[in-house]
């Protein structure tokens, strides 16, 4: 292997990239609804500064503010100021914006000559207007250009990338044609040899090490199908974005879809789950509906704590350690439901799983672990981000080890946050995995909810949840 990882600045001072990123999109979708706000708050603002704080009244001034809006989508649009790719170019937004607005009301009074209604309307009004869009729409711009200069100083709105590329291609030319789009900091690259499977095994090793890896860029030809192959079935794994910047592709290697890194293009085949905006707002969603479930059930979960302390001596809350987020390790918490002396350390190197009639759970145990008001404490790692509310369940670090040695896919289950309640826990897989079976039908169900995630299915399971993952003749 000629050249091992190495870090960002060794390729290129600053260098970022990515074109058509999720948060290009948002960004799209909101600069245009607040372009809108403008167009229509302006109209009324002029109107109200030309006539004494007065507001449009006459149906040809509603037609105008109308017909202002209408155009204003359309030749703002044309204009290229919702472009993806220079969404967050100054450069180009500016003069868009003042392009797009002038046709736009150009247009706008073009029709209602048309219509023979232009001579009802203050000429001031409409100067006035042009000038406070035009105000508005070059503010929003500069305002949310430093928003977004801010932002990514914090790390935010920011991809990692690992380039690997087949000996004898130039990094220069990756780099080049991404250059000029500042969503992505490349930030390891590795050239090596396709046909030695010691440097493909390098690749999957060495990729995941880096740490905080959003996307691995594939510079190769596409005719390696077996070294790819064999990348994208280990990276799968992982929550890495895997794109190939090649010509056409064989058929046995899977195709997501397309994107654009820079001026280059890329074939997707692996994708990210819950990736760019989507992630925030799932993380948005959990962390304020988290914190209303616990100023809720503060008083039951009183009552909870009480009644442990009055059972059986020992903590109130049983820590334990598990695999989260990207395989990261986790502390759990949970209500102790066993004896304390015979609850299994927080790092135990084995665990041994609750079964019928185990003689290691108390009483209250019993009834807390049969309607899963046991797991009510991990609301608080779901506030501190470890945890969804609504995902796979975090197994122990001994259980993760041993079903991901006999379950193929296992691991891809770690591309998501684990969850308080899952699709596997309302489809009846709950208590005990007496065989490998038991658990493969489990890491199916979680890997059929991450490839079919929306907000909408969160919702399901959360409503699901009480009236059939709370009760069950298998948590015991």
């Amino acid at each position: 292997m000629s050249t091992v990882m190495a870090r960002a600045g060794i390729l290129r001072d600053s260098v970022s990239m990515r074109a058509m990123d999720p948060w290009q999109r948002s960004l799209a979708v909101t600069l245009r609804i607040a372009d809108i706000s403008i167009v229509l708050l302006a109209g009324f603002a002029s109107y109200a500064l030309r006539f004494d704080g007065d507001l449009p009244d006459e149906h040809v001034e509603f037609l105008a503010l109308t017909l202002g809006v209408l155009f204003a989508v359309q030749c703002l649009t044309i204009a290229g100021c919702y472009n993806e790719r220079s969404i967050d170019r100054l450069s180009s937004q500016l003069p868009q914006a003042v392009v797009g607005w002038s046709a736009a009301l150009g247009c706008t009074l073009a029709t209602l000559f048309l219509l023979k209604q232009i001579d009802p309307l203050s000429r001031m009004w409409i100067a006035t207007w042009f000038v406070l869009v035009l105000v508005g729409l070059l503010a929003v711009r500069c305002t949310g250009k430093q928003l977004i200069i801010r932002a990514r100083a914090s790390g935010a709105l920011l991809r990692r990338v690992a380039i690997v590329r087949e000996q004898g291609m130039s990094l220069e030319r990756i780099l080049d044609g991404i250059e000029a789009n500042p969503s992505l900091t490349p930030v390891a690259e590795m050239e090596v040899d396709f046909t030695d499977p010691e440097q493909v095994d390098a690749v999957i090793r060495e990729v995941p090490r880096v740490g905080q890896i959003e996307q691995l860029v594939l510079v190769c030809n596409p005719a390696h199908t077996v070294a790819l192959s064999r990348i994208v079935e280990a990276l799968r794994q992982f929550p890495i974005e895997v794109s190939l910047v090649s010509g056409v592709l064989a058929k046995e290697l899977p195709v997501i879809g397309m994107r654009a890194i820079g001026s280059l293009p890329a074939t997707v085949l692996v994708e990210r789950p819950l990736d760019g905006p989507v992630s925030t707002l799932k993380d948005a969603f959990d962390r304020l509906v988290a914190l209303g479930l616990l100023v809720l059930l503060a008083p039951l979960m009183l009552l909870v704590a009480l009644a442990i302390k009055l059972d059986s001596p020992g903590p109130v809350l049983f820590r334990q350690m598990r695999v989260g987020f990207d395989r990261k390790r986790i502390e759990v918490l949970k209500f102790r439901t066993m004896r304390h002396e015979l609850c299994d350390a927080p790092g135990a190197v084995t665990v041994t799983q609750a079964t019928r009639d185990d003689h290691r759970v108390t009483a209250v145990g019993r009834i807390l672990r049969r309607t899963s008001l046991d797991e009510l404490p991990q609301l608080l790692n779901v506030l501190k981000g470890e945890m969804s509310l609504v995902g796979p369940r975090p197994h122990a670090v001994a259980h993760n080890d041993h079903y991901a040695a006999l379950i193929d896919g296992y691991l891809g289950r770690h591309r998501v946050k684990p969850g308080i309640t899952g699709w596997a826990q309302v489809n009846g897989c709950r208590g005990e995995t007496i065989t490998v079976d038991d658990m493969r039908r489990r890491i199916a169900l979680d890997l059929q909810y991450i490839d079919n995630w929306s907000l909408g299915l969160d919702l399901k399971i959360l409503l699901r949840t009480p009236l059939v993952g709370l009760v069950n003749e298998k948590a015991y």
